[in-house]
Protein backbone atom coordinates (compact mmCIF):
# COMPACT_ATOMS: atom_id res chain seq x y z
CA UNK A 1 0.00 0.00 0.00
CA UNK A 2 1.34 3.38 -0.89
CA UNK A 3 2.42 5.97 1.83
CA UNK A 4 1.04 8.83 -0.17
CA UNK A 5 -2.22 7.34 -1.19
CA UNK A 6 -4.32 10.41 0.14
CA UNK A 7 -8.34 9.21 1.58
CA UNK A 8 -10.92 10.23 -0.17
CA UNK A 9 -13.16 13.36 1.96
CA UNK A 10 -16.06 12.33 3.46
CA UNK A 11 -19.46 14.21 2.21
CA UNK A 12 -21.04 13.33 5.35
CA UNK A 13 -19.72 16.28 7.34
CA UNK A 14 -17.72 13.92 10.05
CA UNK A 15 -14.54 14.82 10.77
CA UNK A 16 -11.27 13.34 9.10
CA UNK A 17 -9.21 11.40 11.67
CA UNK A 18 -5.63 11.05 11.09
CA UNK A 19 -3.15 8.16 12.92
CA UNK A 20 -0.58 9.28 14.74
CA UNK A 21 2.24 8.28 12.07
CA UNK A 22 0.13 10.76 9.85
CA UNK A 23 0.21 13.53 11.80
CA UNK A 24 3.95 12.68 12.33
CA UNK A 25 4.19 13.45 8.99
CA UNK A 26 2.47 16.55 8.51
CA UNK A 27 4.25 18.28 11.71
CA UNK A 28 7.51 16.68 10.12
CA UNK A 29 8.24 15.47 13.56
CA UNK A 30 8.77 11.71 15.10
CA UNK A 31 5.47 9.60 16.45
CA UNK A 32 6.99 9.94 20.05
CA UNK A 33 6.84 13.93 19.70
CA UNK A 34 3.07 13.66 18.79
CA UNK A 35 2.40 11.46 21.58
CA UNK A 36 4.14 13.99 23.99
CA UNK A 37 2.26 16.65 22.41
CA UNK A 38 -0.97 14.60 23.01
CA UNK A 39 0.24 13.82 26.69
CA UNK A 40 0.86 17.00 27.49
CA UNK A 41 -2.69 18.53 26.32
CA UNK A 42 -0.86 20.68 23.51
CA UNK A 43 -2.35 19.03 20.58
CA UNK A 44 -5.80 17.27 21.29
CA UNK A 45 -6.70 13.87 20.46
CA UNK A 46 -9.62 10.91 20.23
CA UNK A 47 -9.44 7.08 21.30
CA UNK A 48 -11.19 5.18 19.10
CA UNK A 49 -12.65 2.03 20.04
CA UNK A 50 -12.70 -0.68 22.51
CA UNK A 51 -10.37 -3.39 23.93
CA UNK A 52 -7.13 -2.17 21.56
CA UNK A 53 -7.92 1.11 21.33
CA UNK A 54 -6.32 3.39 18.50
CA UNK A 55 -5.53 7.55 18.80
CA UNK A 56 -6.95 9.78 16.40
CA UNK A 57 -6.29 13.35 15.94
CA UNK A 58 -8.96 15.14 13.85
CA UNK A 59 -7.37 17.10 11.13
CA UNK A 60 -9.19 20.34 12.11
CA UNK A 61 -7.30 20.57 15.63
CA UNK A 62 -4.04 19.77 14.00
CA UNK A 63 -4.64 22.74 11.79
CA UNK A 64 -5.62 24.67 14.83
CA UNK A 65 -2.72 23.51 16.51
CA UNK A 66 -0.62 24.58 13.40
CA UNK A 67 -1.73 27.77 13.11
CA UNK A 68 -1.39 28.15 17.00
CA UNK A 69 2.42 27.72 16.99
CA UNK A 70 4.38 31.11 16.69
CA UNK A 71 6.83 30.45 13.59
CA UNK A 72 10.57 29.79 14.08
CA UNK A 73 13.03 32.84 13.19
Amino acid sequence: MSQNRQRPVPESGCAQLLTIPETAARLRCSENTVYRLIASGDLPARDIGRGRVRTRVVEADLAAFIVGRPSVP
